[in-house]
């Protein structure tokens, strides 16, 4: 079912595609090249935050199934290595990313 859409939307936005079924509707002309580059780069907007996301997602994910029948307290950060957590220990100023982006 993925790939279909996937394709398609992946198709839609090439220049032959656009250039035959993306017209003006009174003159014909197709869409500027400018607009297709906006679009091509607002499609990349933020994909490095929606990696990190989806990654941290699946550390999360992992630390939860590798840990067995052990108890797992919610309100610790899961990604916060012991290095991360001693030094938050030593200096807690509440600034730290593996606490303030945690939710």
């Amino acid at each position: 079912v993925e790939f279909p859409s996937q394709l398609l939307e992946r198709w839609l936005y090439t220049r032959p595609v656009l250039d035959r079924f993306a017209l003006h509707f009174r003159t014909g002309a197709p869409v500027p090249a400018e607009m297709v580059q906006k679009i091509e780069r607002a499609q990349r907007f933020n994909q490095g935050f929606i990696t990190v996301e989806y990654l941290a997602s699946a550390l999360v994910d992992m630390k939860l199934h590798l840990a067995g029948d052990a108890p797992i307290d919610p309100r610790l950060n899961p990604l916060a290595s012991e290095d991360v957590k001693s030094r938050r220990d030593e200096s807690d100023s509440g600034s730290h990313l593996d606490e303030s982006f945690w939710y």
